[in-house]
């Protein structure tokens, strides 16, 4: 959620401890560990598994507490990339969004696909995460970890992981906190938690938020703000510790969402005349797509010559040439206001025993989400355009369907409720998604008193994913009723996409001395997928029946690890340096359904490839000046075997393997210079 425009004259509130005799301030109930006048204090983490301070820890992780993120603003995954090196993030034109790492995230496309960076939530990854769609609400801490992961966290990843850790209840302590914000754009914003204790064993924490504002975009067509928001988003958990020994934490997130957000929004285009590509690729410019350089427009202009029915345009017609595309990046014009509903259930359940020299950890996690949101097509309308003589037959106008389960749209009389009939091109797409996934991974720490200790764990992942995208153009309509095929617009189906992973894992350590220690990890990972889907576009004769879904199946086995040491140098107030060699792996996946008599495809794989990394990074921590800097630096080298991309061929996106090298350098600075 933006604030750079709801800010401008935001009226802020909190009600805290003065004003609610129970309301105690957020940190003093999380505080990790002591912190005097003018330091900037430890930050305890469990980038290991294991709390510690953040300092001692041999990864390049950084993490964020409560108090930190109010200070930083730092108010959704968003916010990470600007207080965090080599971190990117920007939301896709589809169902997800794309969390990059030193350049590494979603790099190839389609619903078989995994992320470089793993999304976790309290511990439990995420596939399909819908937590960069509202702002974080009584979390306790987020970490980023930059670098390959796998024999500490539950599933691969070759760029890194992001661990977003709300607030447990606490128990014996009563309290809580509120907060309410109001700005322009009708903005209302409320957060609130609450802390109950039950006895001295068991505590209840109840979370939430609302938000509400009007968009910041002017749609001069419809007259409508878009790109708004409505959405809330409630947590309850419980908490019972028996005894000193046990402790056990279930955790229920749902959130739910119905705005005018736009998927993409402003489109800046410098126009082809020739049609060739639809937008020159030298340089933006307010100008629209040449109809001609998209598939509608091809449609309307190649299927008369091809099948011999009547022209809906003249040749070489660009029936997008009245559309406007206003100078403005807050204005469009458009037929279509954006519609996006969303909603997800996270559930986790962590169980912790403490045997003295061993910890037991159990941790299961559910969620499912669906999703579907609508956009206009191409963001551009136009006076009436279609000026062939097919417009005549068709009684003056164009039918524009409405995606329905037979597939049929028009061709049964099921019309768009907004536009069923148009004499301009218009269309809209809609991505769709409804998934859920099950894990269970168990872990045990060793806590001896000498030289050598472990962790040792196992995880097993399962995911399915119903995902569809379909473009509904009134040219599509057109052809359909001249041809008789079906259906009447474009669908790639998906209604399956599963995963299931089983992996072991663990790390070794051994201190040779009391400032420094080796870490040999490794990992056995199996992931088994499968995919059904088919690609359709005007495939057969209206009374024939669809053509069948395309199945497939596949096994990856890979062997993951790394090594390294750390070594307290005894410089500063406290330091730490480190050095590490990682092998990370990511499992391959099925391209989408082509069309193989098509030359443009020659060479194009069914299955694209596993990808593996080879990375190599140096590191430093360090605290100075009684506490009052914290300065940490990395170098790293990634040698990647078989990185995988996508690419458009045919206006399809495909995947293909490549080899990449990256390397860079990493600084973090906080400085404490006076007093608060």
């Amino acid at each position: 959620m933006s604030r750079s425009h709801s800010l401008q004259r935001a009226v802020h509130l909190s009600l805290v401890a003065a004003s609610l005799g129970l309301i105690t301030p957020s940190y003093a109930q999380q505080q990790p560990a002591e912190k005097s006048a003018g330091t900037l204090g430890a930050v305890i983490v469990t980038a290991q598994k294991r709390e510690e301070n953040l300092v001692d820890v041999p990864i390049a992780v950084s993490a964020f507490d409560s108090e930190a993120m109010d200070r930083k603003q730092i108010d959704q995954a968003t916010d990470l990339q600007f207080n965090i090196p080599n971190v990117s993030f920007t939301k896709t034109n589809f169902t997800s969004s794309n969390f990059q790492i030193r350049g590494i995230g979603v790099s190839s496309v389609g619903s078989s696909s995994d992320s470089g960076v793993e999304t976790h939530f309290n511990s439990v990854p995420i596939k399909n995460p819908r937590l960069f769609e509202t702002e974080y609400f009584d979390v306790e801490r987020v970490e980023v970890l930059r670098g390959p992961q796998g024999t500490l966290y539950g599933r691969n990843a070759t760029g890194g992981a992001v661990n977003v850790l709300p607030k447990k209840p606490v128990l014996g302590e009563l309290g809580g906190e509120a907060e309410v914000e109001f700005g322009n754009y009708h903005e209302r914003k409320s957060k609130a938690a609450l802390n109950l204790p039950i006895g001295d064993t068991f505590a209840v924490r109840l979370a939430g938020i609302y938000y509400v504002r009007d968009g910041f975009t002017e749609n001069l067509y419809t007259h409508n703000d878009v790109d708004g928001r409505d959405q809330y988003a409630v947590r309850g958990s419980l908490r019972f510790a028996p005894s000193e020994a046990t402790d056990i934490a279930l955790t229920v997130n749902y959130y739910k969402e119905d705005s005018t957000r736009a998927r993409n929004l402003k489109q800046m285009c410098h126009s082809d005349p020739n049609g060739n590509y639809g937008c020159l690729p030298d340089r933006l410019a307010f100008e629209t797509v040449n109809s001609r350089g998209t598939l509608g427009g091809n449609l309307a202009e190649l299927l008369p010559i091809v099948a011999g029915f009547p022209a809906l345009t003249n040749p070489g017609t660009n029936t997008n040439a009245n559309a406007v595309n206003p100078s403005d990046l807050r204005k469009v014009y458009a037929e279509f206001d954006p519609t996006y509903e969303a909603d997800e259930t996270i559930a986790t359940l962590e169980i912790k025993h403490d045997f003295g020299a061993m910890t037991l950890t159990s941790i299961t996690g559910y969620q499912e989400t669906t999703f579907v949101g609508r956009t206009d097509y191409n963001w551009n309308a136009g006076a009436p355009n279609y000026n062939g003589p097919a417009l005549a037959l068709l009684g003056g106008s164009v039918p524009l369907s409405e995606i329905d389960p037979s597939l049929r749209g028009s061709l049964n009389g099921i019309l768009n409720a907004r536009i069923p009939r148009s004499a301009s091109s218009v269309g809209y797409d809609q991505s769709d998604q409804d998934g859920d996934q099950l894990s269970q991974e168990l872990r045990i720490n060793s806590n001896f008193e000498g030289a050598f200790n472990f962790q040792l764990g196992a995880i097993y992942f399962t995911s399915d994913v119903n995902e569809n995208y379909y473009v509904v153009v009134t040219e599509l309509d057109y052809a359909a009723a001249f041809l008789q095929s079906q259906p009447p617009y474009y669908i790639n189906a998906t209604p399956s996409a599963k995963i299931t992973s089983t992996a072991l894992f663990g790390e070794a350590y051994w201190e040779m001395s009391d400032a420094f220690k080796w870490t040999a990890g490794a990992r056995v990972t199996r992931d088994k997928k499968s995919i059904k889907d088919r690609g359709l576009l005007l495939s057969v004769d209206a009374t024939d029946p669809l053509p069948p879904y395309r199945t497939d199946e596949n096994t990856f086995t890979e062997v993951t690890g790394r090594f390294g040491f750390d070594w307290k140098p005894g410089y500063g107030d406290d330091s730490t340096l480190y050095a590490f060699y990682s092998r990370g792996y990511k499992a391959g996946g099925f391209n989408p359904p082509l069309d193989r008599t098509n030359p443009a495809f020659a060479g194009t794989a069914e299955i694209y490839e596993p990808e593996f990394i080879n990375a190599f990074e140096v590191g430093s921590k360090n605290v100075f000046m009684g506490g009052r800097v914290n300065a940490n630096f990395s170098a790293f080298f990634y040698d990647y075997s078989d990185l995988q991309v996508s690419k458009i061929v045919a206006r399809t996106s495909v995947n293909e393997n490549i080899d990449a090298n990256i390397y860079g350098l990493e600084a973090e600075f906080l400085f404490a210079p006076v007093d608060n």
